[in-house]
């Protein structure tokens, strides 16, 4: 996998010419192998790219429209993945493998802790396109569901996200939630990701099971010493406040139950970017955080 960064840029490409006004440059290297641990250290997920002979073969052949574009004849013509178990004696074991849905490589991928789900982000080359920007991989490998930007948002929000010459840039900290078997997905709800570090993302719940997008959000209290401060809704909506009047919010709704400590929580949300990264901040602060 690669992140943009730098071997030929895309803009000495054709392609150039087909991209919205706008749009930023970018650069990409060839994909690469990549490896992503399970948040416990158990697990791995290990991604080995389609062969690409070389980056000009690629951005000729995609061009054309011809089929597996840049292909290196000599290498493997599919992209494939590899789950496996670390062992306690320093050996891995194998727990599946198969073909993936991605052309070349995804770009990412994030590991359950009970190795029962699997889920790859995006496509090398073109984070955002396509209709398996979201693959979800269940056990023995299987493929529960993959999605386009457009099964999650609308074409006006999709048209809203940021964008470089060569992707849509729309994804955040995607993770699993355990008490409730879902996906979170992170999705951009502002341009400012490209422009400074003030970018804030709302969430999307996905069922695990069946890959159903869940239209409740979670919610949260947040207490100090046994005093309840305030409630959260991780969906954008409006900040009810004592001492200041209500507000619309971009990822989160909240509504405070005490003037106790309104201040400086206000200060922590207006340094986060996301529900998930708000209460990570609260918790730092001593606050405790409970889901309801």
């Amino acid at each position: 996998m690669a992140a943009p960064q730098s071997l030929l840029r895309i803009g000495f490409v054709t392609l150039v010419l087909a991209v919205p006004a706008g749009a930023l440059a970018d650069e990409w290297r060839l994909a690469e192998p990549r490896t992503d641990v399970s948040v416990n250290d158990r697990y791995a997920f290990i991604q080995t790219p389609r062969a690409i002979k070389d980056l000009l073969s690629y951005f000729q052949d995609k061009v054309a429209a011809r089929p597996r574009p840049g292909q290196d004849p000599d290498g493997a013509d599919r992209a494939m993945g590899r789950l496996e178990l670390w062992q306690t004696d320093g050996t891995a074991r194998e727990v599946w493998r198969r073909a993936l849905l991605n052309d070349v490589a995804p770009v990412s991928s994030i590991v359950a802790d009970d190795s029962r789900h699997v889920v790859t982000f995006d496509n090398w080359h073109a984070m955002g396109l396509g209709d398996d920007v979201i693959v979800i991989y269940g056990p023995g490998g299987d493929l529960v569901r993959q999605f386009a930007l457009a099964d999650l948002m609308s074409e006006a929000q999709v048209k809203a996200l940021p964008r470089t010459v060569s992707s849509i840039w729309w994804g955040g900290r995607h993770r699993f939630d355990d008490v409730d078997s879902v996906l979170v997905l992170e999705i951009a709800a502002d341009k400012e990701m490209f422009h400074s570090r003030k970018g804030v993302f709302r969430a999307v719940r996905i069922a695990l099971a069946d890959g159903r997008i869940l239209a409740d959000p979670a919610s949260y209290r947040v207490s100090l010493g046994g005093r309840a401060l305030l409630d959260i809704v991780d969906a954008p909506g409006v900040v009810t406040g004592i001492a200041a009047a209500p507000a619309p919010h971009p990822f989160l709704s909240a509504e405070f139950t005490s003037l106790d400590d309104e201040a400086a929580i206000r200060f922590s949300l207006r340094r986060s970017r996301s529900t998930a990264h708000f209460i990570a901040n609260l918790r730092r602060r001593g606050y405790t955080v409970t889901r309801q």
